[in-house]
């Protein structure tokens, strides 16, 4: 886990553990009223879809193929119906690189593509919505927030007789506005623990100003430098379990 995120779930952790001890509050376990502060971790999968997951040569084609995906929430009900929350969230994705192997590689020519996987950061907030029954919790939220992007490092190597190549295209994190719509069961196995079941769309665009491709080697008769402006929308359909504490 990335350091600003422990950083998130330390300030969320602290806010809600202070919020719980208060005496003045009127809520919690054994004061006869239904919890109103809640925190939660989930773990699951990340879909990629649209631009994010294409694997062509379209301008913004993300390659991104199927990645692990871990939340962490914490919230507070106004009343049992609607509340506020908040989500950090991170997606790790593999690179598609026998996609784009396939899309760019030259004819004849003995090549090989290798890339790091994308990181997504996901920081959001808005409210949320619930329907209570005694043994499961509905819930929908629509949040909005900050997204940051880790692009892969993209290798290729390239060999056609006793010529070789060598390109690399680094792109460094950028950060860009997202929003989040999701829908989660709570399983209660007390007035504390549940069991959460969620699923979330998440959206954004990044725009990165200064993506670098280096190549190097006898095609490209020396070194070269490429730099560009590039846009990566990211779209992620995430699946998630895990444990809820209620206070």
């Amino acid at each position: 886990m990335q350091t600003k995120s422990l950083v998130i779930l330390a300030l969320i952790f602290s806010i809600v553990f202070t919020a719980n001890a208060d005496p003045k509050k009127g809520h919690g376990r054994g004061r006869g009223r239904d919890p109103k502060l809640f925190v939660a971790i989930s773990a699951g999968v990340g879909l990629p879809l649209g631009n994010f997951a294409k694997a062509d040569t379209a301008k913004g084609s993300g390659f991104a193929s199927l990645g692990a995906h871990l939340n962490l929430t914490a919230g507070y009900k106004f009343i049992p119906n609607v509340g506020v929350m908040i989500m950090v969230g991170e997606t790790f994705n593999s690179f598609n690189a026998q996609g784009f192997l396939d899309k760019y590689a030259m004819t004849g020519v003995t090549t090989t593509i290798t890339g790091t996987s994308y990181y997504t950061g996901q920081y959001l907030a808005g409210p949320i919505f619930c329907l209570p029954t005694d043994k499961v919790d509905i819930n929908a939220r629509i949040l909005v927030g900050a997204i940051s992007l880790t692009f892969p490092v993209i290798t290729e190597q390239a060999t056609d007789g006793g010529f070789t190549s060598q390109g690399v295209i680094n792109t460094p994190s950028a950060m860009g506005f997202a929003y989040d719509a999701g829908v989660g069961a709570k399983i209660k196995l007390s007035s504390m623990i549940g069991i959460m079941v969620n699923a979330d769309y998440f959206g954004s665009s990044v725009s990165y100003t200064n993506q670098t491709t280096v190549s190097s080697g006898s095609f490209a008769g020396g070194t070269n430098v490429d730099t560009k402006t590039y846009t990566q929308s990211v779209g992620l359909i995430n699946i998630t379990a895990g444990f809820s504490l209620s206070f």
